[in-house]
């Protein structure tokens, strides 16, 4: 092969390359941030995208437009770059981000989305909960972090080919430290006209607990007229219920008996059907 000559790009027909690219950039389950992903990998190759700036330009749309990448915030507890701010303002900018740090040159190249609203503050008061634990100044890093997802959403949401709302609860499950970032997409009008711009007739919004889920359909405007909070909380009471109901389910004549292999997650659909709040929310 002649000197200064690519095979990749010299050679290869654009479809082939189209096939390599993908090879070598799709991964086969939606992408993480190294927060919530752990020790996972993914076994791409990203580093064919520094090779030539036509390499780039062709293979940087199969990476973002193709994959799906999954936006979570990051537990204020291991936030290392928020532990290392000085002055208030900077840490609460910090605690705000998101994860994976989707660079903003690239939100406009994304086209499958899914967006973790879940912020968990480092502590959580264990005094009776009450309305006004939700004041937006109570916990400004939430309210950053649904001001970073909006600025997201507002650039890719248009031109987003997928998308999903979730709520994956971790196993230090408390339904009002849950609760903190749906109260402030609830006031955020910014968040409901985001999400309404998004050009989808259905969007999938997934609750998941250690031992029940809650998945559903909605149209991407229904928070216009309709609240996220209440959604939330209806979800968070029946999940509460149900963990209830299995714990008495365990006593026989007063006594506790011994759990019977592993259970299964309960689906939290028919406990919410019954309400007509959630019915109503429902994509037609």
């Amino acid at each position: 092969m002649p000197v200064g000559e690519c095979f990749l790009l010299d050679k290869l027909p654009p479809e082939l390359r189209l096939a390599v690219y993908e090879e070598l950039l799709l991964a086969d389950e939606p992408i993480r941030g190294r927060v919530s992903r752990k020790e996972k990998k993914y076994g791409l190759s990203p580093a064919i995208l520094a090779v030539s700036r036509q390499i780039y330009d062709e293979a940087h749309q199969v990476f973002f437009g193709k994959n799906t990448f999954v936006i979570t915030s990051i537990p204020e507890d291991i936030n290392t770059e928020a532990s290392k701010e000085s002055s208030p303002e900077a840490k609460i900018k910090a605690l705000g981000r998101f994860d994976p740090p989707l660079h903003p040159v690239r939100w406009l190249s994304i086209r499958h989305l899914t967006i973790d609203l879940l912020y968990y503050p480092a502590k959580a008061s264990t005094s009776a909960p009450r309305l006004e634990s939700f004041k937006l100044h109570e916990d400004p890093a939430a309210v950053v972090y649904i001001s970073n997802v909006v600025s997201v959403l507002r650039v890719s949401g248009p031109k987003l080919k997928s998308f999903k709302l979730a709520a994956s609860v971790n196993h230090h499950f408390c339904a009002r430290r849950s609760l903190i970032s749906f109260c402030v997409c609830d006031r955020d009008r910014d968040f409901v006209s985001a999400l309404a711009a998004v050009p989808l007739k259905k969007m999938p919004f997934h609750f998941d607990f250690a031992e029940s889920y809650y998945h559903t359909e909605l149209r991407p405007n229904v928070f216009v007229t309709r609240s996220i909070l209440l959604l939330a909380c209806q979800v968070m009471f029946c999940q509460s219920q149900v963990k209830i109901d299995r714990m008495l389910a365990m006593f026989e004549n007063g006594v506790l008996k011994p759990e019977s292999g592993v259970k299964e997650k309960m689906d939290l659909a028919p406990y919410l059907e019954r309400k007509v709040q959630s019915v109503a929310l429902k994509a037609d």
